[in-house]
């Protein structure tokens, strides 16, 4: 195969990290809790092995960015892909629930090394190239998410412990990463320093406008798989068979909008293909707030997903857009955000008291998405802030 084509296929192939460690894993946790029922405060911890990854990936992800941009992205990769690889397997074989915590928060850390760093390689293609390659890094997520749910699923059938194997895959990646050029740290050049002026060098060329951007799309993105289940019991829908056919369609609706986001972003600018995203976001809300049946909740989650991986890529593209020679940077704050947003918002996230009423957290979320919507199209109107053309 080209070396190109390798290069290629080892930056969306980042994409897998955070779902193998984080998304999927959250599949063995009942099993852990099994295992470990006779320690003290295993509720507690066992949430903790669930969570930590999530939390040391969102703290860590702007200062793998900076470390990026020092000694560039291939080292990082390589070197994160190989922790991966160690650290996850490893977990399968820790005796002590407490240890097996902090092993999930280093690989936090690899993780955000990883993802990172597949999306400043990303950066360093040409703007057309650039564009289809965030978008098939976005499908390559979403379909991998769908055949890594699956496979864990089935190992954990034969233990969780043999699940934690999944991790090995940093180490089948590791051929692919090495085939990456060796480009070494980014310098800032005028246009980052004129970005980094405005927004401040700890955000990278990351401004306020984006950052609110990127909190909602990631408070979205993951509050409405949660809520979904306590919204369809809600309108009568009772079969835990029946929750994940929304969800799926909805994934479906991701993988699709991603193929289509590199010809959307050439055409309408990063300005107009947030318009794009947070209109049928809206509209997905809105939709999912007020359905009554179980058809009409399914829409709603298809035009979702579409909008997630609309604005998903679009948020990494306007991060490299201003952030000059420190993409690294810029993209381990947007990742931050985008992770670790949800962080902060428990109730949400986890059905707490919010879940008892989810339709108001839809219609909520809907019309800020709204808002996004009309502040984007007046800033393509005025032709000026994030817009981009390729």
């Amino acid at each position: 195969m080209n070396p190109r084509w390798i290069a290629l296929w080892a930056l969306l192939a980042s994409a897998l990290i955070p779902t193998t460690a984080i998304d999927a894993m959250g599949l063995t946790l009942p099993a852990i809790r099994a295992y470990f029922s006779v320690d003290s405060h295993v509720d507690m911890l066992t949430g903790l092995v669930g969570s930590a990854a999530a939390f040391s990936f969102a703290v860590s992800a702007p200062l793998m960015g900076r470390v990026i941009d020092r000694v560039g992205y291939r080292s990082v990769y390589v070197a994160s892909l190989m922790l991966f690889g160690i650290v996850g397997a490893a977990g399968g074989l820790l005796a002590d629930l407490k240890v097996l915590v902090v092993s999930r928060a280093v690989i936090g850390v690899s993780v955000a090394g990883a993802l990172t760093a597949g999306l400043t390689g990303i950066s360093y293609l040409d703007p057309v190239r650039r564009g289809k390659a965030l978008g098939f890094h976005a499908l390559v997520g979403s379909a991998g998410a769908m055949v890594l749910f699956v496979v864990v699923a089935q190992l954990v059938g034969y233990g969780w412990r043999i699940a934690f194997m999944v991790h090995l895959l940093g180490f089948l990646l590791i051929p692919l990463a090495l085939a990456l050029p060796k480009h070494g740290g980014a310098r800032p050049d005028e246009r980052a320093e004129r970005a980094l002026s405005r927004a401040g060098p700890l955000f990278a060329g990351v401004d306020a406008k984006l950052m609110a951007t990127t909190a909602l799309a990631g408070i979205v993105m993951f509050s409405v798989p949660m809520l979904a289940p306590f919204y369809l019991i809600g309108i009568g829908v009772t079969q835990p068979a029946l929750f994940a056919l929304p969800l799926s369609i909805m994934a479906f609706a991701a993988m699709v909008s991603a193929v289509c986001y590199g010809y959307v972003v050439a055409r309408m600018g990063i300005a107009g293909t947030f318009a794009i995203g947070f209109v049928l976001m809206a509209a997905g809300l809105g939709l999912a707030g007020t359905a009554g049946s179980i058809a009409v909740f399914t829409l709603g989650l298809t035009l979702i997903g579409a909008s997630l991986c609309m604005l998903c890529p679009n948020i990494s593209a306007a991060a490299m857009a201003g952030a000059g020679g420190r993409p690294g940077q810029a993209v381990g704050v947007t990742s931050a955000i985008l992770h670790g947003v949800p962080i902060v918002f428990p109730l949400i996230v986890r059905g707490g008291t919010l879940g008892e009423q989810p339709e108001l957290v839809f219609l909520g979320f809907g019309a800020a998405a709204a808002f996004g919507a009309g502040f984007y199209m007046l800033l393509c109107l005025r032709r000026g802030g994030l817009e981009v053309r390729h």
